[in-house]
């Protein structure tokens, strides 16, 4: 099965959500990830991205956060 990186997004989505009650950082209820908009979306895809991308890694090989700038909502599939 092909998962995506928005598939990760979900996830880590989901995983906030199970921390907070389903609830935002303003206390209130999370929409379903499908119903966000597709920049928050993509927001949380860029965010779950780097936290894969720092794994295993010490801090001075962490990539610049900057890079996900431009980045688009489902630009590619994990194998």
């Amino acid at each position: 099965m092909i998962h995506t990186y928005a598939d990760v997004a979900e996830s880590a989505y989901k995983a906030y959500g199970a921390v907070t009650g389903n609830k935002n950082f303003r206390g209130e209820p999370m929409p379903e990830f499908k119903d966000l908009p597709e920049t928050i979306r993509t927001a949380w895809e860029a965010a779950a991205l780097q936290v894969m991308t720092c794994k295993d890694r010490v801090p001075s090989e962490w990539p610049d956060p900057l890079r996900w700038a431009g980045w688009k909502l489902g630009d590619r599939v994990l194998m």
